[in-house]
């Protein structure tokens, strides 16, 4: 009988993931201003630099398997790396302009609802009525946390629809790789997407001031080092760790990064001074519940 790995050694792993992801958000953050709230970087320069670096740094594990993949792949591979990567990079970058990075890393946690939801409506999947609800729960929780006001009495709720419709963006690129894509290692699946998409931004920042911003602005080069660290390690890194939680462990275990990200992504906004009252605390709860749900739900499956 082949000896099963036991999920509870995987737990570190799991911490540092959600350490990675969870830090992706002030990076952002510390891409777009310095230390003084100027800007440094625009929203598409970071989202662009991103993406570019990413593809970069998962060419050599992506190139040697390129033989493996068929024809009919190239297609649903340059979708996932459209809507599962670029254009999600845009919409966070832009939405963290006036978002709270912490904000962002909260409502991100909706991911997996919406994944249901996908699956769901698009692509026929059952789901149980604990499911359903736990999607509804959900939902009433990022309501209530888009409504919130920042520290002048502002509320953004423009900038977290956008984090939502990454969200939305995600769930779609995580049902085509399921159902479509499914054949193929997700380094591969990775490696090709943000590659094809790498070079389009690599083209696109031909046309930025990002070298001008280097030569010209305080701190340029502090947030250029953090987005460098958003590409290689919270981009690209955080593939390879997920991708031996999934192989070593099961899906449903390494879903259980989504509770943890929130919490490392609330730590940052702290420590970066940003506004946050327990009510986001409470809302963000409320999201993690729904998500408990839906996992339960999975886990009950057959």
């Amino acid at each position: 009988m082949e000896k099963r790995t036991s999920s509870l050694g995987y737990f570190p792993i799991i911490l540092l993931l959600a350490f990675v992801w969870g830090s992706s958000f002030i990076l952002m953050k510390l891409g777009l201003f310095n230390s003084k709230d100027a800007v440094l970087f625009l929203p598409w320069e970071v989202a662009t630099m991103r993406i570019a670096i990413a593809g970069l740094v998962l060419l050599p594990f992506s190139l040697p398997r390129i033989k493996k993949i068929k024809t009919n792949d190239w297609l649903w591979l340059a979708l996932v790396g459209l809507i599962g990567n670029t254009i999600p990079a845009f919409l966070f970058t832009t939405a963290e302009v006036h978002l709270a990075s912490s904000v962002a890393g909260m409502l991100n946690s909706l991911t997996p609802l919406f994944t249901l939801g996908v699956a769901a409506l698009i692509f026929g999947t059952k789901y149980k009525a604990i499911q359903l609800v736990g999607l509804l729960i959900g939902f009433a929780g990022a309501i209530g946390m888009i409504t919130l006001k920042d520290d002048s009495g502002e509320v953004h709720m423009f900038s977290a629809l956008l984090v939502m419709m990454a969200t939305v963006m995600y769930a779609f690129s995580v049902n085509i790789i399921r159902n479509k894509l499914g054949h193929l290692p997700s380094v591969t699946i990775a490696g090709m997407s943000l590659g094809m998409m790498a070079i389009p931004c690599s083209i696109l920042l031909l046309f930025s001031d990002v070298s001008t911003t280097l030569a010209t602005k305080d701190e340029s080069w502090i947030g250029l080092g953090a987005i460098i660290v958003l590409a290689a390690i919270g981009t690209a890194g955080a593939l390879v760790l997920f991708n031996k939680i999934i192989q070593k462990t099961n899906a449903l275990f390494a879903s259980s990064v989504t509770y943890v990200i929130p919490v490392f992504a609330a730590f940052w906004g702290w420590v970066y001074g940003e506004h946050l009252e327990w009510m986001h605390a409470v809302f963000a709860i409320v999201i993690l519940f729904g998500v408990y749900l839906v996992n339960l739900g999975k886990r009950n499956v057959g």
